[in-house]
């Protein structure tokens, strides 16, 4: 299978929300949700868990894309997911797409029940130490030899989130330590690639997204987002990590030995 891209997730968005073709998803989504599809490959008839899918189109994606799909969500937005898909005639990811209300952090499933699971720019704004506890929790239930795909948002310096957990921005933010700190070495698992998306033309994208700060130009955000050059925004090589605003993590379950 041919990588997807970002205009191919440009245009797969679009099937489903044709609004999307104006306005559509953060930028990073359009770097995070391919990355993560082709990340988890081959996905097919293969259990695969989406932690904090609520109406994502990636869930959509990887159900098309062949796997079985659990979306779970606390956000009831979550069960909106295979009808989505039918109104974009992908009737046969709609019925791969089992939608479940759970808290990640205490999932029913039994141990390595996933052979894939993911989670995009969700742990960090899981309030108190709840993004090591989900993090291990996706590692539980994943089986032996299995793939898990994480998005976090990345800077020089750890962040930790504000008091409230009701607040609209309430997120951590990771640096290295931290990362590994929090979320990678409880799982266990172990790194098989991490890489790190940012800005390298500030001054550049920063003018791309002034009509995003007005409400009715916000419209433009979706084909904006998609043709950006990686060379604006994308990911970044080894000594431009000071330019990092999130990080791609893509860990793997090791195998039991033989008996």
């Amino acid at each position: 299978m041919q990588p997807i891209t970002r205009l191919d997730f440009y245009r797969f968005h679009g099937r489903l929300r044709p609004l999307s073709y104006l306005y559509g998803q953060p930028m990073s989504r359009y770097l995070e949700y391919p990355w993560t599809a082709n990340a988890l490959q081959p996905l097919d008839g293969r259990p695969l868990l989406d932690v904090g899918a609520s109406r994502s189109p990636l869930t959509i994606l990887l159900a098309h894309l062949g796997a079985e799909v659990v979306a779970l969500d606390q956000d009831p937005l979550v069960m909106d997911l295979p009808t989505m898909a039918t109104r974009a005639n992908l009737t046969a990811a709609a019925r791969s797409i089992t939608p479940r209300l759970l808290d990640a952090r205490a999932m029913p499933y039994a141990d390595g029940f996933f052979s894939r699971v993911c989670s995009v720019s969700v742990l960090e704004h899981i309030p108190e130490d709840g993004d090591t506890i989900v993090a291990k929790e996706m590692a539980r239930v994943l089986a032996p030899g299995g793939l898990m795909a994480l998005t976090l948002p990345f800077g020089q310096n750890y962040r930790p989130p504000g008091p409230d957990p009701a607040q609209e921005r309430f997120q951590r933010i990771y640096d290295g330590p931290a990362l590994a700190e929090r979320v990678i070495e409880p799982t266990g698992l172990n790194v098989v690639k991490r890489e790190y998306f940012g800005v390298r033309m500030e001054r550049l994208f920063r003018t791309l997204q002034l009509p995003t700060k007005v409400r009715l130009s916000r419209l433009f955000t979706g084909w904006v987002s998609a043709v950006t050059p990686s060379r604006i925004c994308g990911f970044l090589d080894d000594d431009e990590m000071n330019k990092a605003g999130g990080v791609c993590v893509l860990l793997r379950k090791p195998k039991k030995p033989a008996d």
